[in-house]
């Protein structure tokens, strides 16, 4: 064979070889498909160029015999050469392949793992919001006061009350048979108006944020009652509430009138109505007991709300409804986390008066982020409290671990970092003075104690008009002076660490609080209405009260308070007559 057909075999037998490795991927059912060589045509076309090339090449070694000879060595050396380069490229690209394929098990791997650890953040994420709505959530039992008269007083007792009551009012005055989440609404109150409506603004995370919205004659109403309110006339605002009596603001001012002259009940009703009224504006997706349902207070719209369970709350601690307060508490909490109305400086109070001493330790430790929270004035002491009732349970003490630290510590601790308090709770409480105490207030650490800022002393001063009743227990004032003796016999070393902690704590030199008045968080009332502290404040005057005030079944007291004001009329009619048949 000539050279020229031996550099074409080989040529052909390199090409089959890649065809064999290029089709591993067409084998199925068991068969692969084998390459036998060329086909028959071209086996023929191969021959007739054969025979032409080979009558060329015997023309050529006729002329040149030496070269001829050694071509096919050379062609040889050229096919050895080829072979040796195909080789290499198969090593080459064998090592791209298992390099491309290295590369993208790692690129695999490594998406992979961030995707987990994704995942894996998320999940905790989750698990930190679950925890926190759980911690602040709500049953909406919990949310009945006459549930908890039941418990103090008893069934028999409060059934004849709400039976004299209805015999006094009449059959209007009995509940409803639709009951909502707040407030059970009563026969007597008038149909809901729906001038009111809630949108949803936004959901991330699990959490949605809401706002209420007013129709075009909600807010024709709501200019009719700030003009009322520049007129400084009580006149014109009541008569805006008689005819549209769910009118939230015109509820909550009279409410506060009333409240303000010794008549809590007429105010607690008129803060159920608006609470009513607002309640019935929720969206289907609005649930605030499940603790993942948020308003923000800055829009004006959603205030009344914010408001009217302020006030609402208040009003069932003074009757002694504190596990009832406590669950208002944690719905007004959670509606903003900001905190706006400053429901974190009496939710302990409310949780320590019902007893509530576990789930305190628990929402301090899992509702906020960081443990800062605990540097409060009422977070410390309380914190120490709740842990010394705790302490005082035979069933707390198997619980009890080795990280619990114990109630003393936890008050001096408190004492160190909150000096000035120990005078303001003697002298509030009252605590009676005896050589021990005068000692002890005497002392340095107690004597030169300084707030340690503007802000620092205001919520101290809530601290003290919410909690001073809370130490007029004889066992809290001995365990009291036997911390702050101890903390008079510490080393000043410690003192002076938990006076930093103090100045690091609360570093502003402005009253970061000053939108919270001390007292709003006070059970005492004044007399009056404060017409030039809500002028001032930007409210206007709270002094919307509604015209034909009956007297029958009010108290004398506060009749002759009403009549002080120059704007009530009380007449004749009716009334008059019913205060003839009643002096007779």
């Amino acid at each position: 064979m000539s050279a020229r057909m031996l550099r074409r075999a080989l040529r052909e037998r390199e090409s089959q070889i890649d065809e064999d490795e290029e089709q591993d991927d067409a084998a199925t059912a068991g068969t692969t498909k084998e390459s036998a060589g060329p086909s028959i045509f071209s086996l023929l076309a191969a021959q007739d160029g054969e025979n032409e090339e080979e009558e060329e090449v015997e023309q050529q070694e006729e002329a040149e015999e030496a070269p001829a000879i050694s071509k096919p060595d050379a062609n040889l050396g050229e096919k050895n050469k080829s072979k040796n380069k195909t080789k290499k490229k198969k090593k080459n690209k064998s090592k791209k392949n298992d390099a491309s394929s290295k590369l993208e098990t790692d690129k695999e791997e490594g998406s992979d793992e961030i995707l987990s650890k994704l995942l894996e953040n998320v999940s905790v994420q989750q698990q930190e919001m679950d925890r926190r709505a759980a911690v602040i959530s709500v049953d909406a039992k919990d949310l009945r006061p006459k549930e908890e008269l039941r418990l103090i007083f008893g069934s028999k007792a409060i059934h004849s009350v709400e039976k004299s009551a209805r015999q006094r009012q009449g059959r209007l005055s009995a509940p409803r048979s639709g009951r909502k989440c707040l407030v059970v609404p009563m026969g007597n109150w008038p149909r809901w108006d729906g001038g009111v409506s809630m949108e949803l603004v936004h959901a991330k995370d699990g959490v949605m944020t809401f706002r209420y919205v007013y129709s075009a004659d909600y807010l024709e109403v709501q200019k009719a009652f700030e003009a009322c309110v520049s007129s400084h006339d009580p006149n014109k605002i009541a008569s805006l509430l008689l005819a549209h009596p769910y009118h939230a603001d015109s509820l909550l001012a009279l409410a506060d009138v009333y409240k303000h002259i010794g008549e809590h009940q007429q105010a607690a009703t008129l803060l159920e109505r608006c609470l009513y009224a607002l309640e019935c504006a929720w969206s289907p997706l609005f649930d605030p007991l499940a603790g993942k349902s948020r308003l923000d207070y800055s829009c004006k719209e959603n205030r009344p709300l914010f408001s009217a369970l302020f006030s609402y709350m208040q009003h069932l601690g003074r009757r002694g409804c504190h596990r009832t307060a406590m669950e208002f508490c944690k719905v007004l909490l959670s509606l903003d986390l900001d905190d706006p109305t400053g429901a974190r400086f009496c939710i302990d109070y409310y949780a320590l008066r019902a007893g509530q001493y576990s789930w305190l330790e628990a929402f301090v430790e899992s509702f906020y982020d960081d443990q800062s929270v605990a540097l409060l004035p009422n977070f410390s002491f309380s914190l120490a409290v709740a842990r010394y009732y705790l302490e005082q349970k035979e069933e707390a003490a198997p619980n009890a671990t080795s990280e619990t630290v114990p109630s003393s510590d936890l008050l001096q601790q408190a004492l160190m970092l909150h000096p000035s308090v120990l005078s303001k709770i003697v002298a509030r409480a009252p605590i009676k003075e005896d050589a021990a105490w005068s000692k002890v207030l005497k002392h340095r650490h107690f004597a030169r104690a300084t707030s340690g800022g503007p802000s620092l002393e205001h919520l101290i001063n809530i601290y003290i008009e919410r909690n001073y009743l809370i130490w007029r227990v004889p066992e809290l004032q001995a365990w009291l002076k036997d911390a702050a003796v101890a903390v008079c016999e510490a080393r000043g070393g410690e003192s002076a660490t938990w006076a930093c902690a103090r100045a690091e704590a609360f570093q502003a030199d402005h009253n970061e609080y000053q939108h919270l008045s001390v007292s709003e968080f006070s059970d005492r009332t004044p007399t009056l209405p404060p017409d030039e502290e809500a002028g001032a404040a930007g409210g206007g005057p709270n002094v919307e009260v509604p015209l034909d005030v009956p007297l029958v079944d009010r108290n004398a007291f506060a009749v002759f308070v009403e009549s002080v004001f120059p704007w009530m009329n009380y007449g004749g009619g009716a009334n008059a007559g019913a205060a003839e048949e009643d002096s007779d």
